[in-house]
């Protein structure tokens, strides 16, 4: 993962029991208010990338930062540029995944990975424009 800008620290969260947050990765809360890793699990809401871990909780930043992109079907392109991107998991972003969980806007593709803002505000953006795919 590479960050490019972003808020340091957007928020710190604890850790949800049996849960592991590697740094770089990812963060999503789960329905009781608990940071888990990001994935394509519904009622999911994804609040930013890891940062620091320590204590059972997750500091977490925001802003533009790229990960793996998806394979197959669900594979980001560079014509899918301003489109919402989703959650494959913790480190894969793609154009579509079984869920819907929004990580943020694509800004491009470059060798291979995905580069995308994931911010509260492309968040939103990203899960009002939920694809039916």
């Amino acid at each position: 993962m590479n960050r490019l800008n972003g808020t340091s620290p957007l928020g710190r969260y604890q850790i949800n029991t049996d849960n592991t947050i590697t740094p770089g990765t990812l963060v999503a809360l789960n329905s009781s208010g608990y940071a888990v890793p990001a994935a394509d699990t519904a009622n999911l809401k994804v609040v930013g990338i890891a940062k620091n871990v320590e204590n059972n909780e997750v500091e977490v930043f925001d802003g533009i930062v790229s990960m793996m992109n998806a394979g197959e079907d669900a594979a980001l392109t560079r014509a899918d540029r301003g489109e919402a991107v989703y959650v494959v998991d913790a480190e894969t972003v793609g154009k579509s995944s079984s869920n819907h969980i929004p990580a943020g806007i694509l800004v491009d593709i470059y060798g291979g990975d995905a580069y995308f803002i994931c911010d509260p505000l492309a968040i939103t953006i990203a899960g009002l424009a939920k694809k039916t795919v």
